[in-house]
Order: C-alpha cells, then structure tokens, then sequence
C-alpha cells in the first residue's frame, strides 16, 4: 500500500484529527489501528482515545505508549520511537519496554476501555448507560483485573447489581477475591451507588 494513502487512512480514523498536528493524529491513529484493526474513517475520538491511555493505564505503561508513539512530545515524529531509545530513557531494556508495551495494549484492548474512546453506535450505547449508573451492565464495563472478574462471574456475579447488592464481607468470602479486590470493586462501583 503506498504510504501516503496508508497514512490518510490512519489519520481519518480519528475523529477530531483538526485538534492534533497532522502528526499527532496519525501516531494516534497508528496506536487506535493496533489497539482494534477494525476501526473505520472517524470511530475513534484522539483526545478520549489519550485520556483512556492516561486515566487507565499504571505511569510505567502509560509512559512507555507515549514515548513509543511520541504522544507526549508537542513536535512529534510521525514514526515510532524505538525499544532501546525508550529503553535508555527509562533506564529498562529493550526487551523489558517491549512487554511493557504489549501489556499496556492488552489492558486498551479490553472491550469497556474500547467503548471510553470509541464512536461506534454500539460503544456510544453503552457508554450513555454507564453514564446514567445503568446496573444492568455486564461486569466487564467496571474495567476490573481480569482475573477478579474471572473469580466473580465464576461466583455467579454477571451484572453490576449483582455487587452494588453485596456488603464488603460477602465480596470477601467469594473464592480468590481478597481484600484488595474488594477494594477495587468498591472503588468501581461508587458512580453506582
């Protein structure tokens, strides 16, 4: 494909690309197309695409994707920036920035984070309900650890009214949970309550 159609393509599927640099929408265009290779002309909106990386991602991996897709510099590149060099910025191998990414793509891959930034109807649907405290959702929109949502659905708890129901120590007798789970999910579901 020729690179300058492939770069049209990559910077149209952001939404509000006249907010960013011309470079800016297309690294961020470059990063939604990794996250979902399925997003189409105008599905993605850049700024709630950059407020997702920041608002969920842990510093260290939400570092990494800004440096990697020269995200945090105001005069990006519009390439990617290498393992090592980010490597030597942060003092952390190759190898090391190399998962580090793949973790946090991962983590943005999870179908309640595609919703925060995405422009699908479907997404749109369901990001008005999460909006309006809708406990009728799945679970999966609270954004928990995966393995905490694993152990509650295995307990029979699907929906979000089925913990906004529970007190802390039911929540603590299911099965791996813990007390640090516990405090997560109450965490999750204050706009619930």
């Amino acid at each position: 494909m020729n690179k300058d159609i492939k770069k049209a393509i990559t910077i149209s599927i952001i939404k509000d690309n006249k907010k960013f640099s011309e470079q800016k929408a297309y690294m961020l265009g470059k990063l939604a197309f990794k996250i979902d290779s399925s997003f189409k002309a105008g599905e993605v909106s850049g700024e709630a695409l950059l407020n997702t990386v920041k608002d969920v991602l842990p510093n260290q991996e939400r570092s990494v994707l800004l440096l990697r897709y020269n995200l945090s510099l105001k005069n990006s590149k519009m390439q990617l920036q290498s393992l090592s060099a980010i490597g030597d910025s942060l003092g952390l191998s190759h190898e090391r920035i190399r998962k580090i990414e793949l973790q946090a793509l991962k983590k943005l891959r999870h179908p309640a984070n595609i919703i925060r930034f995405s422009l699908r109807e479907s997404d749109i649907a369901t990001k008005e309900r999460l909006s309006k405290g809708d406990r009728t959702l799945d679970i999966e929109c609270l954004c928990l650890d995966s393995k905490l949502t694993l152990y509650l659905k295995r307990a029979g708890k699907n929906k979000i009214a089925d913990l906004c129901d529970m007190t802390y120590e039911e929540l603590l007798q299911i099965r791996s949970v813990g007390q640090k789970g516990v405090d997560e999910i109450f965490e999750r579901l204050k706009p619930f309550r």
